[in-house]
């Protein structure tokens, strides 16, 4: 997916050691609010998360996660995904979450623009039943 300003691909080792230096360069900010901080602070952790948000999406399991990319200068600045509720209904959440240093530029509403338009034009994500974003509302 591409907007105006962002790439929003899909989980890759690509881009694993430029998520770690984003949540790295945040944790302090973001494990105020993510539980799961704490635990992905090394490569080893960084590169088994990696890989499981590449069985996700590769499987429609448990999180669709996209990692935020800024296309002019190619810098990750987070990850967005929707999680999946009911596959059935379909009914999903979005979760995001953006290093510090980009916080403030309107990336995350971008961002959630986009996986919204997608939710619903591509997954038919039933408009009755989807909750939208529900993490870190005080990084849009």
């Amino acid at each position: 997916m591409e907007t105006e300003r962002l790439k929003l691909l899909p989980p890759s080792m690509e881009y694993q050691p430029l998520m770690l230096e984003a949540i790295l360069e945040s944790q302090d900010e973001l494990g105020v609010y993510l539980s799961w901080v704490p635990y992905a602070l090394t490569e080893t952790e960084s590169i088994e998360n990696t890989k499981q948000a590449i069985s996700n999406f590769e499987n429609f399991e448990g999180e669709l996660r996209y990692s935020i990319i800024d296309k002019s200068t190619d810098r990750f600045l987070g990850t967005i995904g929707l999680i999946i509720r009911d596959k059935t209904v379909p009914y999903f959440e979005i979760g995001y979450w953006l290093r510090s240093s980009s916080v403030g530029y309107g990336f995350i509403s971008e961002a959630v623009k986009a996986v919204e338009t997608y939710a619903f034009k591509e997954l038919k994500a039933n408009s009755d039943t989807y909750v939208t974003p529900i993490t870190l509302l005080m990084f849009i």
